[in-house]
């Protein structure tokens, strides 16, 4: 639904301004100011977000895999990260295209491996998902929006097409991907892919 809406509605929207980015969309509508804090809120949240993934990737999967200790984690983050900038200043839009299609790839396969080891582990997965004893924590599924039930399908189903849109049509880099293409289908194929 929201690959729908946002490729029929706001993709097309946004490809009507000619811009670069969506902070040139925010000075068109709301002046400067506007675009210089939502830059300032962007680069702050990406850089806060980016070095988070970067320090835990390190010491939760790096240094034990290699057997290093707590000591190698600032070099190794600051390796990274300049590898990472230098990747993407001398690549541009073909090398960030590029790892993200790589990084889907590694994605799902690694979701695939973590199924079979899951599967691999249980053994017998038909009885193993008969057993009643696995359900026992389980509530009954609610369907409809109820008052006082913060989890229902529909409660998920909404927050999730609300965020969704949201997203779609705010964060930079999803406009920055709709505006480098040649036309409004193709950037709503690759939303929904």
């Amino acid at each position: 639904v929201a690959g729908w809406i946002v490729g029929r509605f706001i993709i097309p929207r946004i490809r009507t301004f000619n811009v670069t980015s969506g902070y040139e969309i925010l000075e068109l509508r709301l002046g400067k100011g506007s675009r210089l804090l939502a830059t300032l809120f962007f680069i702050s949240l990406r850089f806060l977000w980016m070095s988070t993934i970067v320090f835990a990737t390190i010491r939760v999967a790096l240094l034990p895999v290699l057997g290093l200790t707590e000591a190698w984690t600032p070099l190794l983050c600051a390796g990274i990260i300049l590898f990472t900038v230098f990747f993407t200043t001398i690549g541009g839009l073909r090398a960030v295209v590029a790892t993200d299609a790589l990084q889907s790839v590694i994605m799902f396969l690694g979701a695939l491996v973590t199924l079979g080891v899951i599967i691999f582990s249980i053994g017998d997965v038909p009885s193993t998902l008969k057993d009643p004893s696995l359900y026992s924590g389980w509530t009954d599924w609610v369907w409809a929006p109820k008052r006082g039930v913060r989890m229902t399908v529909c409660n998920i189903f909404l927050m999730n097409l609300c965020w969704q849109i949201c997203t779609a049509g705010s964060d930079q880099m999803a406009i920055q991907r709709y505006l480098s293409v040649k036309d409004a289908a193709s950037a709503a194929r690759s939303y929904r892919v």
